[in-house]
């Protein structure tokens, strides 16, 4: 979760749970107070107040060491045959949709060696060289940098979505709320800088070249929760008020 370190270091009095599904959500009925999503197009639910972010694309990665054992080839049909790491929750074959570099879309069908609803775990199984996975450019930014990650297949990348914060009132957002949009916000602004870095990286397995959701829910009188949403990850969070 981008910046909930420094943001609980600010707020000390702020307590934060955080949920990871892949699934949409019901900001009132389930009491979460902001969901942090990616989509390709925004919903127009008027009973929904959005603030956008950012852009994002989940990018193909593996480690340098998985790439570098890859026959070198370009057509991204091979992707189908190599063990993949997936966020998908359903049992069974996974779909992959991908925009090529001439606009093509393409549906990879593949059989998920390791599936988990949550970027982070997946991050580190890629790391470890257990296979493809594909995540969110801002999110792997420092690994690219680092040497830990490299794109493979870098032509190919999953349609563009947009980084939104969802939540249900314009006005009367407790204190702690509206503290913690404002920090998401900040951080979010260095966006472009860390997609630059993403696709500049480079692999060996080819020629170089929706939507998660976070919120904050309360329930009760326990303060705000937060929601993280990829299709995504939830989030509770209390709170004694701002320091």
């Amino acid at each position: 979760m981008p910046g909930l370190p420094d943001f609980l270091r600010l707020y000390p009095r702020v307590s934060v749970q955080i949920i990871a599904v892949d699934r949409p959500v019901d900001l009132i009925a389930e009491r979460i107070d902001v969901a942090l999503r990616v989509r390709v197009k925004l919903d127009s639910d008027a009973a929904l107040t959005m603030r956008t972010l950012a852009k994002s694309q989940r990018i193909l990665l593996a480690s340098p060491a998985f790439a570098n054992a890859l026959a070198e080839s370009g057509d991204i049909a091979a992707l189908a045959a190599l063990p993949t790491l997936s966020t998908s929750d359903a049992i069974g074959p996974a779909i992959w949709t991908l925009v090529g570099p001439k606009g093509e879309i393409r549906s990879i069908t593949h059989e998920p060696r390791f599936s988990c609803s949550e970027f982070t775990t997946l991050h580190e199984a890629a790391i470890a060289g257990l296979g493809v996975a594909l995540l969110p450019d801002h999110s792997c930014a420092e690994a690219l940098r680092a040497g830990l990650l490299v794109r493979v297949f870098p032509n190919w990348q999953a349609q563009e979505g947009i980084v939104h914060l969802v939540f249900t009132t314009r006005t009367g957002l407790p204190p702690q709320v509206r503290a913690w949009i404002d920090h998401l916000a900040a951080r979010f602004r260095n966006t472009a800088l860390l997609r630059t870095i993403c696709r500049n990286s480079r692999s060996r397995i080819a020629p170089p070249k929706r939507g998660e959701q976070l919120t904050v829910k309360r329930p009760g009188d326990l303060g705000p929760s937060l929601e993280i949403e990829r299709g995504c990850a939830a989030g509770h969070a209390s709170n004694a008020g701002p320091p």
